[in-house]
This record gives C-alpha cells, structure tokens and sequence, in this order.
C-alpha cells in the first residue's frame, strides 16, 4: 500500500478532511441543482441581500421606535390579533398531513369518511 494514500482515499465515500463539510461546487460551467430543500441557499442568500439592502436604505432606528408607539398605542389591539392570526397560520401548516383513502395526504372531509 502506498504510503501516501489517505484514509478517506482508501474508503469509498469518504471524503478528505479539506473538503468535508463543505458545500460541493459544481464544475464551471454547469448549472446547480434546481432543488435545494429545507436549507435552500438561494433563499438564504436573497433574505440576507434583502436585509443588507434595508438596512443601508432605511433609517432602522425610527421604524423601531415607530413600532414601538405603535404597540404602545391604539394599533396594540390590531398588531396582536394580526400576530395571533400569523401564528394560527403556522401552526395550521405545521400539523401532520392526513392520509386519505388514496394514500396521498389531503384534508380530510368533514363528514368523516
């Protein structure tokens, strides 16, 4: 065996050390992947230019204090049930899917059957 030749080498699989954990590039010229998944970087990276861009553009110290009045103020009622509304929503798309006669998930019909 030649002395050389690392562990990660020698196991199908494996990767070596420079390179684990690291996102794999695609040779250039060659597109990426159209799906991502969960950890999409395409989402990542347009929220985090999205948030630069804001936060150069805008005066971010009066839009917190102007939310700050706002849920001080008469708006408190309106923001919470907005905030409540929002979190229903979440927690609606977070529940398990139901699995249908077919096999396939989908609301379930009210009449039970």
């Amino acid at each position: 065996m030649n002395r050389n030749t690392t562990s990660s080498e020698k196991q199908p699989g494996r990767q070596p050390p420079s390179t684990r954990g690291k996102k794999p590039q695609a040779p250039a010229g060659t597109q990426q992947p159209s799906v991502e998944g969960e950890g999409s970087y395409t989402a990542t990276r347009r929220y985090n230019e999205g948030v630069r861009e804001h936060l150069q553009t805008h005066d971010v110290e009066a839009e917190a204090e102007e939310a700050r009045e706002a849920l001080e103020g008469e708006e408190r009622e309106e923001l919470e049930a907005a905030e409540e509304q929002g979190k229903r929503a979440a927690h609606r798309q977070m529940r398990p899917v139901q699995q249908t006669e077919s096999g396939l998930g989908g609301p379930q019909p009210k009449n039970g059957k």
